[in-house]
């Protein structure tokens, strides 16, 4: 039976090739209990059929989750949160004025995916809505569907991310129609891992140059090393540079009338976003979010002392870069067990 983080670890070894992306540990997340989370995001499931259809930009998980879930089932203690994104209702074929409830019947109708779903469900989730599958709150037997929520300690506020996201604004009905046409859209080759040395030192330097030279703004490009390819427990505590540590950046000096954090820019302004709402969540300590299928992991102040982290989960969609630059499927999730926060990217055992 796996008890806490390194036993995890230890199975998915045997089952998978792991790589660390993000790391974080502290005492003062205060975190007292020994049960292990896992936070899976943006799944967009949709039938194999439909998957045809969009061959560059799908779920990559047909073969490596129905594992990960058998790795989980010997938690002794775990809770599963799904950040939003489990389904994808605008790519789901299906005629145009469809009910959120054909559509759902349409993606479950595929049996692959209806045994992911169900697999699932029997972990009895937390599970957020999106903004690819927004429709499920409309769908009685799916149940309740929070757009955001807290863990039962309050001190994790999870949410898909897509509130924050400009774009986002716009009406579905032109969100879904560009997506369902976009056919042969590729998945983005998503740099992730640790940073590269002095990568802070030079965002800071990007930074004073903005504020005094607004004129001369310049991406604020995050360089990292890639994903760093684990062998045996220990191996995680010999990785530095796993986190971004945003409250070095002052990032209040980001404010402007558009700040989506899909954007270059956003990688780092997103945690000003975050810091604010922090003030009004005195107990959190760790936000979980998904939607932008780039994993990270930033560390700010609380406003009363100790970290806020937040933990962008990655994706099960596109592409990340691995140690060595060899693009590699994203199969990507957050754990947090204690105090100690990770995200790892799996792959098929070599």
């Amino acid at each position: 039976m796996i008890t806490d983080h390194d036993s995890l670890l230890d199975t998915l070894l045997g089952k998978f090739q792991v790589f660390l992306l993000n790391r974080y540990e502290d005492d003062e997340l205060g975190f007292d209990d020994q049960k292990i989370r896992v936070f899976l995001p943006d799944l967009h499931w949709i039938s194999e059929a439909d998957m045809q259809k969009f061959p560059k930009y799908r779920f990559n998980g047909m073969d490596l989750l129905p594992q990960l879930f058998s790795a989980l089932e010997n938690v002794s203690s775990c809770e599963i949160y799904q950040t939003g994104d489990r389904l994808d209702f605008w790519r789901a074929s299906v005629p145009k004025h469809s009910t959120p409830e054909a559509t759902l019947e349409a993606i479950l109708g595929d049996p692959k995916i209806k045994d992911l779903h169900d697999r699932l469900q029997a972990f009895e989730p937390t599970v957020l809505r999106g903004n690819h599958d927004r429709w499920v709150a409309k769908i009685t037997a799916e149940g309740t569907h929070p757009e955001v929520t807290t863990d039962a300690t309050g001190r994790i506020f999870l949410t898909h991310g897509h509130i924050w996201d400009q774009i986002e604004r716009l009406p579905d009905a032109w969100k879904a129609w560009a997506v369902s046409l976009a056919k042969n859209v590729k998945g983005r080759n998503v740099s992730v891992g640790p940073l590269r040395p002095k990568t802070v030192d030079q965002i800071k330097l990007k930074l004073r140059i903005r504020r005094s030279h607004p004129e001369q703004a310049m991406p604020l490009i995050i360089k990292t090393v890639g994903a760093v390819p684990l062998t045996k427990t220990r191996d995680v505590f010999a990785v530095e540079n796993t986190y971004l540590p945003v409250d070095e950046l002052e990032i209040a000096s980001l404010d402007s009338a558009f700040d989506d954090f899909h954007d270059v820019d956003g990688l780092v302004a997103f945690g000003g976003d975050v810091r604010e709402r922090a003030r009004l969540e005195g107990a959190c300590r760790l936000f979980v979010i998904g939607h932008t299928h780039q994993a990270r992991i930033l560390v700010d102040r609380h406003p009363r002392g100790g970290p806020l982290v937040t933990m962008d989960c990655g994706a099960w969609i596109e592409n990340c870069t691995v140690q060595g630059g060899k693009p590699m499927p994203s199969a990507q999730f957050g754990v947090q067990c204690g105090n100690d926060v990770r995200v790892y990217q799996l792959g098929a055992a070599s």
